[in-house]
Protein backbone atom coordinates (compact mmCIF):
# COMPACT_ATOMS: atom_id res chain seq x y z
CA UNK A 1 0.00 0.00 0.00
CA UNK A 2 1.34 3.18 -1.07
CA UNK A 3 2.69 5.70 1.72
CA UNK A 4 0.04 7.97 0.76
CA UNK A 5 -3.17 6.22 0.76
CA UNK A 6 -2.16 4.82 3.94
CA UNK A 7 -1.87 8.55 5.34
CA UNK A 8 -5.39 9.42 3.76
CA UNK A 9 -6.93 6.15 5.78
CA UNK A 10 -5.41 7.30 8.68
CA UNK A 11 -7.14 10.81 8.78
CA UNK A 12 -9.89 9.23 7.86
CA UNK A 13 -9.47 6.97 10.58
CA UNK A 14 -8.67 9.66 13.17
CA UNK A 15 -11.43 12.11 12.03
CA UNK A 16 -14.37 9.29 13.31
CA UNK A 17 -15.04 9.09 16.65
CA UNK A 18 -13.22 6.44 19.39
CA UNK A 19 -16.14 3.92 19.02
CA UNK A 20 -17.49 4.31 15.36
CA UNK A 21 -16.92 1.37 13.15
CA UNK A 22 -17.44 1.16 9.35
CA UNK A 23 -18.09 -0.77 6.96
CA UNK A 24 -16.39 -0.67 3.13
CA UNK A 25 -17.79 -2.97 0.32
CA UNK A 26 -15.57 -5.97 -0.35
CA UNK A 27 -14.95 -4.87 -3.83
CA UNK A 28 -13.55 -1.76 -2.34
CA UNK A 29 -10.82 -2.88 -0.62
CA UNK A 30 -9.71 -5.29 -3.44
CA UNK A 31 -9.32 -1.95 -5.54
CA UNK A 32 -7.44 -0.23 -2.69
CA UNK A 33 -4.99 -3.60 -1.75
CA UNK A 34 -5.06 -4.84 -4.77
CA UNK A 35 -5.42 -9.06 -5.40
CA UNK A 36 -2.99 -11.18 -4.14
CA UNK A 37 -2.99 -14.61 -3.86
CA UNK A 38 -4.25 -15.91 -0.51
CA UNK A 39 -6.16 -12.77 0.13
CA UNK A 40 -9.27 -15.06 1.12
CA UNK A 41 -9.30 -18.01 2.41
CA UNK A 42 -8.80 -21.04 0.28
CA UNK A 43 -11.40 -23.00 -1.32
CA UNK A 44 -13.81 -19.78 -0.96
CA UNK A 45 -14.88 -18.03 -4.32
CA UNK A 46 -16.77 -15.51 -3.13
CA UNK A 47 -14.45 -14.43 -0.21
CA UNK A 48 -16.91 -14.91 2.38
CA UNK A 49 -14.59 -16.53 5.21
CA UNK A 50 -12.23 -14.20 6.26
CA UNK A 51 -8.49 -14.22 5.94
CA UNK A 52 -6.72 -15.45 8.82
CA UNK A 53 -10.01 -17.73 9.88
CA UNK A 54 -9.22 -20.96 10.97
CA UNK A 55 -9.61 -23.34 8.37
CA UNK A 56 -12.15 -25.84 9.72
CA UNK A 57 -14.72 -22.70 9.61
CA UNK A 58 -17.40 -22.91 7.01
CA UNK A 59 -20.53 -20.31 6.18
CA UNK A 60 -24.05 -20.88 7.92
CA UNK A 61 -25.10 -21.86 4.60
CA UNK A 62 -22.57 -24.64 4.25
CA UNK A 63 -23.55 -25.83 7.31
CA UNK A 64 -27.43 -25.99 6.51
CA UNK A 65 -26.63 -27.58 3.26
CA UNK A 66 -24.70 -30.44 4.93
CA UNK A 67 -26.88 -30.78 7.56
CA UNK A 68 -30.85 -30.30 5.78
CA UNK A 69 -31.78 -27.05 7.66
CA UNK A 70 -32.39 -23.97 6.62
CA UNK A 71 -29.54 -21.02 7.30
CA UNK A 72 -32.30 -18.92 9.27
CA UNK A 73 -32.97 -21.71 11.62
CA UNK A 74 -28.67 -21.91 12.17
CA UNK A 75 -29.06 -18.00 12.88
CA UNK A 76 -31.85 -18.20 15.22
CA UNK A 77 -30.79 -20.69 17.60
CA UNK A 78 -27.88 -21.48 19.99
CA UNK A 79 -25.73 -24.04 18.74
CA UNK A 80 -22.62 -25.59 20.03
CA UNK A 81 -20.74 -25.00 16.58
CA UNK A 82 -22.00 -21.54 15.89
CA UNK A 83 -18.58 -19.24 15.82
CA UNK A 84 -19.13 -15.17 16.17
CA UNK A 85 -16.79 -13.70 13.63
CA UNK A 86 -18.67 -10.01 14.11
CA UNK A 87 -21.14 -8.36 15.03
CA UNK A 88 -23.52 -9.88 12.24
CA UNK A 89 -21.32 -12.57 11.35
CA UNK A 90 -21.17 -16.38 12.17
CA UNK A 91 -19.58 -19.24 10.91
CA UNK A 92 -19.71 -22.88 11.80
CA UNK A 93 -16.84 -24.84 13.57
CA UNK A 94 -16.52 -28.16 11.31
CA UNK A 95 -15.38 -30.11 14.09
CA UNK A 96 -17.97 -29.02 16.44
CA UNK A 97 -20.89 -29.73 13.93
CA UNK A 98 -19.91 -33.29 13.49
CA UNK A 99 -19.48 -33.57 17.07
CA UNK A 100 -23.37 -32.50 17.87
CA UNK A 101 -24.41 -34.95 14.33
CA UNK A 102 -22.66 -37.52 16.03
CA UNK A 103 -24.30 -37.30 19.12
CA UNK A 104 -27.75 -36.89 17.81
CA UNK A 105 -27.75 -39.62 15.57
CA UNK A 106 -26.53 -42.06 18.53
CA UNK A 107 -29.66 -40.18 20.55
CA UNK A 108 -31.70 -42.12 18.05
Amino acid sequence: MSTSLTDSILTLALALPADATITVPRSWLVDVLGEHPGSVAPNDPHGATPLGAPANLITIAEAATRIGMKPSYLYRHTLPFIVPIGARTKRVDVQKLEKWLAKRSALR
